[in-house]
């Protein structure tokens, strides 16, 4: 098993959306008495006020006492000001990994926030080692191999995510990059929005609004996709599929290649953890 020595080995459940974060997040086998505050970064709306209240300090206090102070999961405060409920960022990380990159917040376009408040978690990040300290990868860059030109200058001591117990190999897990996927994909590029596939537009008596079910958007494709594809929505359902297929096909035959390297220096960890497999690589 690729993430043999990891906390997500233990236990990586199907997600089921922002409401859920912080039960999630307590009821995981992968949170323990060990894990920090940083770990709560993303799953809580008080985190603006426990930001505020201490600062990058909180990454490092042990996660469980911060839990009398997580009231609330990811809510409308994470993406909208209570007061004008214009879109807006609150993830420290988020907004110091665009400072460095040049990027001013407060001149952002609705159409840009309309990502950046997607991007400010759904993201790859890591933690300092001694801080703990939640860090954005993108000094270098949105792509793959930027991110990991800039781990290669082993940031503020950062070597890796976890040592693999068996090859003992040091690892990085891409947590989820879906802001970088997005900046380097066509839509992207095209200036398309996390939003606007995910959150679409939509119309009831004759007003127009934002969903926020934020969900696949294969499950609205004539709301999402259908506005700028003018192929039938059976087409473009096929057409993603196959794509999605392709990539897992690729990441599976990537996992099985490392577990036959393995396997072939007498490391007998098998594709599922217990079971040595050897794959025919076509």
């Amino acid at each position: 098993m690729n993430c043999k020595g990891m906390a997500f080995s233990l236990d990586y459940t199907e997600d089921r959306g922002h409401p859920w974060a912080i039960d999630d997040l307590k009821e995981t086998k992968w949170v323990t008495a060990a894990s920090v505050g940083a770990c709560m970064t993303c799953k809580t709306a008080n985190l603006i006020d426990i930001y505020k209240d201490m600062g990058w300090k909180y990454a490092k206090v042990p996660l469980t006492e911060l839990y009398p102070k997580m009231k609330h999961p990811i809510v409308c405060a994470n993406c909208h000001d209570g007061a004008t409920m214009n879109l807006r960022v609150v993830n420290p990380a988020f907004i110091e990994a665009l400072e460095r990159k040049g990027v001013d917040l407060w001149k952002a376009s609705r159409e840009e926030m309309r990502s950046y408040v997607c991007g400010q978690c759904h993201a790859e990040y890591y933690f300092e080692p001694e801080t703990k300290k939640v860090v954005f990868p993108w000094d270098e860059g949105y792509l793959p191999e930027q991110t990991y030109a800039y781990y290669a200058g082993n940031p503020a001591g950062f070597t890796e995510d976890w040592l693999h117990p068996d090859s003992q190999a040091k690892m990085l897990k891409a947590q989820h990059p879906d802001f970088e996927t997005w900046s380097g994909g066509v839509h992207g590029k095209s200036g398309v929005s996390c939003a606007d596939c995910h959150m679409p537009y939509l119309r009831e008596n004759g007003v127009k609004y934002t969903s926020h079910w934020v969900t696949s958007p294969l499950k609205h494709a004539q709301a999402s996709c259908r506005t700028c594809h003018d192929q039938s929505e059976a087409w473009l359902l096929e057409r993603v599929k196959t794509i999605q297929g392709n990539v897992w096909q690729l990441q599976r035959t990537a996992g099985q290649t490392i577990v036959a390297a393995e396997n072939s220096m007498g490391i007998n960890v098998g594709i599922n953890g217990t079971v040595p497999f050897n794959p025919i690589i076509k």
